[in-house]
């Protein structure tokens, strides 16, 4: 993860992702979320798990910083797809499940991720 903020500019998230090491699992840092089972649904093929988490944070949080920064949605998406560690290809693109998940065509990111996270947030 190479994130544009600090975790100071994270800390009025419901889960700073700043707190996650690379590598590390989410459920082990927020051990809370093991309660809900649309957390712990497969986004995919091709799509770990933890990363989606936190790209769901930074993105559907009211206190993400990068609302600030990003006025445009796609770019904003772009950015937090990147410092998650999605990454893109020698063209610029992201793998086609990424880019899936970014236009709202993954049912399981769309919808259970997002309203858990909304209604818990």
């Amino acid at each position: 993860m190479n994130w544009q903020f600090t975790s100071i500019e994270f800390r009025g998230m419901l889960y700073n992702p700043s707190k996650v090491p690379e590598g590390e699992s989410v459920f082990k840092i927020f051990p809370e979320l093991k309660k809900y089972s649309d957390f712990k649904k497969s986004p995919g093929p091709e799509l770990d798990n933890d990363m989606v988490m936190l790209y769901v944070f930074c993105m559907y949080d009211k206190s993400n910083p990068y609302r600030g920064k990003y006025i445009d949605v796609l770019k904003l998406k772009v950015e937090i797809a990147h410092d998650v560690g999605f990454t893109m290809d020698e063209k610029g693109v992201f793998s086609e499940p990424v880019e899936d998940m970014l236009k709202g065509k993954n049912k399981v990111v769309s919808a259970n991720y997002c309203l858990q996270l909304e209604r818990n947030g």
